[in-house]
């Protein structure tokens, strides 16, 4: 029996299944927060608690001993920002948000190869320029950061106490040379992001870590669990679909609207803000274009 914990924009989103079969389901709303016009925020503890919630939601319908593997997906492009640490410094920044606008110009100024290099040229939504951001207007935060994580991977930390992520989460941050699948060193200096700042990058398919005791206390999981690395929601999606070989793709009605093809060929065409991405599998690359 195995456990998908998907990390939403409105809801932690729970299934539980086996090869071919859902076993149990479970899902708890999360609010988000706008201080000011254009601005879309979480605090990352609402996630962990809407996951434990959904869990006891879930205990009531299986047996939450019996779970052999642990898969996390979820919401892209959001800035998780720890300290030493590794608590939160302030809300997380999302994908939605439109705050920096004007970092993406300095971004795109500052690399002028950044859409072929990233998949993508820089929008405020993706999480480069938010940092960028943050040391500008909030200094006193910025000078406390010490870690930078998406937000299914700050989940991941708090089950298996990993600093890690995704190819597919690693793609939507504008960080990521997308042909090599390594942190850009060049792209991570002009948003004024340390290279150690950056999480570790697997396939999605890979055991990061396995759930400890302090999680296992707070969640009823068994302890020792492994939890695989996952993916952001648009490459788990995709894998569900089958959408994982050339030619193959769908379209997503969500929260936003999206139409995905998969490849095997990294092929950007940022001039139509065409998002070219890593797949969470690999050798294998993912195009959508956003509504």
């Amino acid at each position: 029996m195995y456990l998908e914990a998907d990390i939403g924009t409105s809801a932690v989103k729970l299934v539980c299944a086996d090869s071919d079969r859902i076993l149990g389901s479970s899902s708890v709303g999360i609010q988000t927060s706008s201080p000011r016009p254009g601005w879309s925020e979480q605090h990352p503890e609402l996630w962990w608690q809407a996951t434990r919630d959904a869990l006891t939601q879930l205990a009531g319908k299986i047996s939450l001993s019996e779970i052999k593997a642990i898969g996390l997906s979820g919401q892209m492009h959001g800035a998780v920002l720890l300290d030493r640490d590794l608590r939160p410094i302030r809300s997380a920044i999302l994908w939605n948000d439109s705050r920096a606008i004007r970092e993406c110009e300095e971004l795109r100024a500052a690399q002028p190869e950044i859409g072929h290099i990233a998949g993508v040229l820089p929008l405020p939504g993706f999480t480069a320029p938010k940092v960028a951001w943050l040391k500008k207007h909030e200094p006193v935060n910025y000078a406390q950061l010490s870690q930078i994580l998406l937000p299914k991977d700050y989940v991941g930390l708090r089950l298996h106490g990993e600093l890690t992520t995704d190819a597919s989460d690693a793609a939507g941050t504008l960080w990521l040379d997308q042909a090599s699948r390594n942190w850009h060193a060049g792209i991570a200096e002009a948003s004024d992001v340390a290279r150690d700042w950056l999480p570790q990058i697997f396939d999605g398919r890979s055991v990061v870590g396995s759930v400890t005791a302090q999680a296992a206390a707070e969640t009823g999981l068994r302890p020792d669990v492994p939890v695989v690395a996952g993916g952001g929601d648009a490459a788990t999606g995709a894998v569900s679909l089958g959408a994982t070989e050339p030619g193959r793709g769908f379209i997503s009605l969500g929260t936003s609207d999206q139409l995905f093809v998969a490849d095997r060929a990294y092929k950007p065409n940022p001039e139509r803000y065409v998002h070219a991405f890593a797949h969470t599998l690999p050798g294998r690359c993912i195009k959508w274009q956003q509504c």
